[in-house]
């Protein structure tokens, strides 16, 4: 693939090529050329790739879930999910250890944060109760 980067501001043009390089590979995105064209304040990416414009946004992205006190359970983030985010999250009733959490009450949030420094509001789920006891039943005879 060959990389045009036309950003002259050094501060992005440090990261910038790393950046729009791991997207394309995550996004499973083959192409013959990139040309980084320009990159706004807001972080936002223009790009021209085998001549089809696109705009990226930059971001970190960290949904979380807690117990009913508040506690992290589990959570998912570049650190261990990769750079792009996946479409959806399925929470599996195991901790950050992959140790089976006990039957409770939990919540996920997800919040982001923009590499220009701005924070939209949290998102919350409704809450899920996570009860692994198989029910009983007893019947009698009258």
């Amino acid at each position: 693939m060959n990389l045009i980067n036309k950003v002259t501001e050094e501060s992005y043009a440090q990261w910038i090529e790393k950046f729009v390089i791991d997207v394309l590979n995550k996004c499973n995105v083959e192409c013959n050329e990139v040309i980084i064209e320009d990159i706004e304040f807001s972080k936002r990416v223009f790009l021209v790739v085998d001549g089809e414009e696109y705009d990226i946004r930059t971001w970190n992205f960290h949904p979380v879930s807690e117990d009913k006190n508040g506690k992290t359970v589990r959570s998912y983030n570049q650190g261990n999910y990769g750079e792009v985010p996946p479409s959806k999250i399925i929470f599996d009733g195991l901790d950050d250890n992959q140790k089976l959490l006990p039957d409770g009450e939990y919540q996920a949030f997800v919040s982001a944060k923009y590499l220009n420094g701005y924070i939209p509001a949290t998102i919350s789920s409704p809450v899920l109760v996570l009860d692994t006891e198989k029910p009983s039943a007893q019947i009698a005879a009258s």
